[in-house]
């Protein structure tokens, strides 16, 4: 699992990381991610319960694998990959394309502008999108946003979202479409929670 504390940092950290992991050698590219907790550092035979070893391995995309070395386990210098659980592991693009597409999404890049910056395959983009979206409302399941409590003030506010055609491209939006925010300051960041409300006209009026 993607662990997010090392996560909260300004676009310009993001760009970085970015330009990093696009010139960075496959072993600086493990090493990074091994201290940023998205890949594991150390990895137990599911045989033995020893635990096995990191090697370099030049027939692997991402250069490194695990294997036993436990000479007594059947399963002796079985490798496994780097990538054994972490949100790597169903993807067999490279570490720095993978990396590349996450950073990315924090910078709130389209999948049409990632494909064409930097050339990959835009499925690929959207299958990541998908995957994060996922774990991002996974987290918020398990760890719902409170706001607010005793002696903290929020601000609530409420927004119409619209727009008009420019150069007959485009379609208007059939109806209006309001958008509800509460926002607490208290935190830093501030943390914040927004609904699309469809019957918001209807809700306030009653």
């Amino acid at each position: 699992m993607m662990n997010s504390h090392k996560l909260h940092m300004e676009n310009t950290d993001y760009e970085n990381l970015v330009l990093y992991v696009r010139m960075a050698s496959k072993d600086e590219l493990v090493t990074m991610l091994m201290k940023m907790s998205w890949l594991k550092g150390n990895v137990t035979c599911i045989h033995c319960c020893n635990q096995m070893q990191l090697r370099e391995r030049f027939n692997n995309s991402d250069g490194y694998g695990w294997n036993c070395t436990n000479k007594a386990c059947g399963y002796y210098k079985t490798t496994s990959s780097v990538r054994t659980e972490s949100f790597f592991s169903g993807f067999k693009s490279s570490l720095a394309n993978l990396c590349t597409i996450i950073f990315c999404w924090f910078l709130e890049k389209s999948p049409k502008d990632i494909c064409t910056d930097f050339g990959i395959n835009k499925n690929l983009i959207t299958r990541v999108f998908a995957k994060l979206r996922k774990i991002v409302s996974s987290y918020l399941d398990e760890d719902p946003i409170k706001l607010g409590g005793p002696g903290v003030i929020c601000q609530i506010d409420e927004s119409l979202f619209s727009h008009k055609v420019k150069a007959h491209r485009g379609r208007a939006p059939r109806n209006q479409i309001w958008v509800f925010g509460i926002v607490d300051t208290s935190f830093r960041p501030s943390k914040c929670f927004m609904q699309v409300m469809k019957l918001f006209l209807i809700l306030a009026g009653g």
